[in-house]
């Protein structure tokens, strides 16, 4: 899937696995808070195509799908918060979870 054709649920099912993937693995919780924030008929087909990118790829991705999608203020802080949900839904706020943060700061602000 050409990330410059991705719609802004699809880019964000994208971002919240790549914080739940933070870690190198999904936890139960992380799934369930991405499913109840997003469309699921969506989710499969986004969950596969991350799975068989690169990290470099994904980053990649993330920034040619937000260089062509205009977020509002309230947009941007509605994803924030969605993304401290799935980093905290697992109890743990690890090292590698920190650097996925500063790095998605960094794409979005």
């Amino acid at each position: 899937m050409n990330a410059t054709n991705w719609s802004k649920e699809k880019l964000k099912i994208y971002i919240l696995l790549l914080c739940t993937y933070a870690d190198d693995e999904a936890s139960p919780e992380e799934i369930k808070i991405i499913n109840s924030h997003t469309k699921q008929t969506y989710f499969e087909e986004i969950h596969q195509e991350f799975i068989n990118d690169t990290h470099e790829t994904r980053v990649s991705k993330i920034e040619h799908a937000i260089s062509n999608l205009e977020f509002d203020i309230t947009e941007l802080m509605e994803l924030r918060n969605e993304i401290h949900k799935v980093f905290l839904a697992d109890k743990v706020f690890n090292r590698k979870e920190k650097y996925i943060e500063s790095l998605l700061d960094n794409l979005l602000y």
